[in-house]
């Protein structure tokens, strides 16, 4: 009624106050579930609502809709080869006329789940035939009923709890409840942390990457595009490319996906060839300081026998007069000298630098 009344003002341009909305006065606070948790549901869980609630984290489909989905729905599941990421089509008759066709997407998870599930059904399955159907022969052609896995998720998580592996609270809140008859039912609302529509919250969270409006759209949330739902692109290619990059690698529960696989190679084939290069140029920095390493090493060697000989030679002219020792200072000066000019031209010369030696005796 409130949803009718707003539509009204809205559409006539009219101003509006606030309308009190009783799903605003009862908030129960939604827990944000994680990777590993939901991995522990799905081992608790039986080989249809496994594949069933790994599909909503991945998807972001509401359980009535994947209740409602046909095997024709899911893009190449009755195939041995079924695309990664898997498009699945949200026909008109499955948003009860509530909004047009639409689609979403689901890993290679959903999609090794639902097929371990499908090789359970005992019936020819065609494109018509349900995606997840009640238990037992005779019910086997009857979709499931989406409340079934309300009570069955709130079965495991208790039972997790109990393990000690999940932590969560069950909130009460006063509020009469009445039958359809209106008949008292009960005076209050409890809810647990955990419900249902946690996989779609985790959805919501790590698919976020790939932009708010992609993400409303694959959930079904199309009147949260409003007026620009005409403009919004519906290419399922780009969505595709979208979900892959942005959406896939985040919603991946357990292993890793061939798709990341091969990413994760190409960025180490490039990191590698990276590492080639810089190796290379070290190499070449090498072999030209190496003329000059050599250089030095004979130059010690030779500053050695050098520094021996002029010592000698010093120390046998020094020790007489004088004037002796003032004739074998100037030789010493003139010996210094000469080393100098010695050691400069052989530098020069291993470096390869000749044509820089003639220039600079011919300057003088």
């Amino acid at each position: 009624m409130t949803y009718t009344v707003r539509s009204f003002f809205k559409y006539s341009d009219l101003p509006l106050g606030f309308i009190p909305s009783g799903s605003n006065l009862i908030q129960f606070h939604n827990k944000d579930i994680s990777r590993s948790e939901i991995l522990e549901i799905l081992k608790l869980s039986n080989v249809r609502d496994r594949a069933a609630f790994c599909t909503s984290s991945q998807s972001g489909l509401r359980p009535s809709t994947i209740a409602a989905l046909k095997l024709g729905d899911i893009e190449g599941i009755l195939e041995q080869t079924t695309p990664i990421p898997c498009k699945i089509t949200v026909r008109q008759e499955s948003t009860k006329g509530k909004y047009s066709e639409y689609f979403s997407f689901m890993g290679k998870e959903s999609v090794s789940y639902i097929k371990d599930y499908l090789k359970t059904r005992t019936e020819k399955l065609t494109s018509e035939s349900y995606l997840f159907t009640k238990f037992g022969e005779k019910n086997e052609k009857e979709p499931v009923d989406p409340a079934v896995w309300t009570h069955v998720f709130e079965r495991l998580i208790n039972r997790l709890r109990k393990a000690n592996v999940l932590d969560f609270k069950t909130e009460r809140k006063e509020l009469a409840v009445e039958t359809k008859a209106k008949k008292p039912l009960r005076s209050y609302i409890s809810r647990s942390e955990y419900r249902l529509y946690n996989l779609r919250k985790f959805f919501r969270k790590y698919a976020g990457q790939a932009g708010a409006d992609y993400v409303n759209y694959w959930m079904g949330h199309l009147s949260a595009l409003g007026s620009d739902v005409h403009y919004f692109s519906k290419d399922a290619e780009f969505h595709r490319k979208l979900y892959e990059q942005q959406a896939m690698p985040q919603l991946r529960l357990e292993t890793t996906t061939s798709l990341e696989s091969e990413r994760q190679l190409t960025e180490l084939r490039k990191e590698l060839s990276d590492k080639t290069v810089e190796i290379k140029e070290l190499r070449s920095r090498i072999e030209k300081l190496e003329p000059f390493i050599t250089s030095v090493e004979n130059l010690q060697k030779d500053q050695d026998a050098l520094r021996l000989f002029v010592g000698s030679w010093l120390d046998d002219n020094l020790l007489h007069g004088d004037a002796e020792g003032t004739k074998g200072a100037e030789i010493s000066d003139q010996l210094v000298l000469r080393l100098a000019e010695v050691l400069k031209k052989k530098v020069l010369t291993d470096l390869g630098l000749k044509e820089l030696s003639k220039k600079q005796q011919n300057s003088k």
